[in-house]
């Protein structure tokens, strides 16, 4: 039965060529889609590593056209909130308030090893307010600023990307201006949560040689029961402020924050599986077709078959089995030209997400092709024998 299948497929090898080509480009559409929706849904799960519940952010815009008014404005609007009841940290920094779409980025080198990080200017209180996870080192503090070289703490990813399995702490780094010394390491960190995790570097807000100048971003972490009080932050901030130089942007607490980057992300991801959806569903549908016409063609073949003893099982059988193995052919072709990404490394694509990309297409295309042919093939088992001779 199946090197007769095979004979009927090569002797009708345009209109299989056909189906063949279908099941190749529903392949190509199914894993695209598959591998971007498990990569967005493995960032999601990963989470951010910062806790944001109990946060509240405010953002300090200086006015268009005025010059600033001293060189560090913003250092002691941390410890004036820090003294109202219910504030348990506060923290300003720039570039790194998560889920916001501001960043900044450059190059860092090691020896012979260069990367590319976000870098985010914090003070000292900002691993406090997030509660950050220091894995190694210290966060820097008041260190003095007579040295030229810029303490900083750097994310798991950046300290693998430039030293590999060794210890970064107490290793410097050269930046396109300033030089670095690592002195400590914080585990899993991004800003977003559908965003895969990148190298970070965080750099002392307070000092001379890196200061915050224009905006900034205030953080500031409520005790558990209690609420937050703008009103009352906002004035702490405009004792040291002047409302002649600075304004407030955005004031929010960061969860509701989250709540609106994750929303813009999962509009993309609904657009893309509703888009990739519609396009699957009518080539599923022009795949049932063209094997019910298929079917149709091969009436009185099917009619002989049942009446020299095959049961519907057998014709069922029959069917299937050329579907799949129209699938294999489609499935190895398709597997040949998109190992090809990873392996040359094409785009940032890991084996792993390929790997799961990939059995998780094959199941799909399979539940697919299985919903094609049922209708078809519990068609063909039908015929009746008799009717099919007679037509014959």
């Amino acid at each position: 039965m199946i090197v007769h299948g095979f004979k009927t497929m090569w002797n009708q090898k345009r209109k299989y060529g056909f189906i063949l080509f279908e099941l190749f480009v529903i392949f190509l559409i199914v894993i695209a889609t598959l591998m971007y929706m498990i990569d967005q849904l493995s960032n999601y799960l990963e989470g951010t590593g910062c806790e944001i519940s109990q946060v509240y952010y405010i953002n300090l815009e200086r006015h268009a056209g005025k010059k600033q008014p001293e060189e560090d404005p913003f250092s002691r609007i941390p410890a004036r909130l820090e003294r109202l009841k219910g504030v348990e940290s506060a923290s300003i920094s720039r570039y790194a308030a998560p889920h916001l779409m501001q960043f900044s980025n450059s190059s860092f080198r090691h020896a012979d090893k260069i990367t590319r990080a976000n870098i985010q200017y914090v003070d000292r209180g900002f691993r406090e307010v997030l509660k950050l996870n220091l894995i190694d080192g210290r966060w820097f503090g008041q260190e003095g600023h007579a040295s030229g070289v810029v303490p900083v703490v750097i994310n798991r990813q950046m300290a693998v990307e430039l030293f590999g399995q060794a210890n970064p702490v107490g290793r410097r780094i050269k930046g396109k201006q300033q030089r670095y010394r690592v002195v400590g390491v914080i585990g899993h960190y991004k800003k977003r949560s559908f965003q895969q995790e990148k190298a970070s570097i965080f750099i002392p807000a307070t000092h001379p040689k890196t200061g915050i100048s224009g905006n900034a971003d205030l953080l500031i972490r409520y005790s558990r029961g209690s609420f937050p009080r703008p009103r009352a932050y906002a004035r702490e901030v405009f004792s040291v402020l002047s409302t002649d130089h600075f304004r407030i942007g955005r004031s929010m607490k960061l969860a509701l924050l989250r709540e609106q980057s994750n929303a813009n992300a999962s509009e993309d991801i609904s657009f893309v599986g509703l888009l990739v959806g519609f396009l699957v569903f009518n080539l599923v549908l022009g795949l049932i077709g063209i094997l019910g016409y298929n079917v149709n063609q091969r009436w009185s073949e099917m009619g002989i078959r049942r009446a020299v003893g095959a049961t519907q099982g057998h014709v069922r059988r029959l069917i299937f089995s050329e579907l799949f193995a129209l699938t294999a052919m489609a499935f190895i072709p398709a597997l040949l030209l998109l190992v090809q990404i990873p392996a040359l490394d094409l785009m940032p694509l890991s084996w792993g997400l390929f790997t799961r990309g990939m059995v998780a297409s094959l199941i799909v295309i399979l539940l697919l092709v299985t919903a094609s042919v049922l209708y078809p093939g519990i068609k063909a088992s039908k015929i009746e024998p008799a009717v099919a001779l007679k037509e014959e």
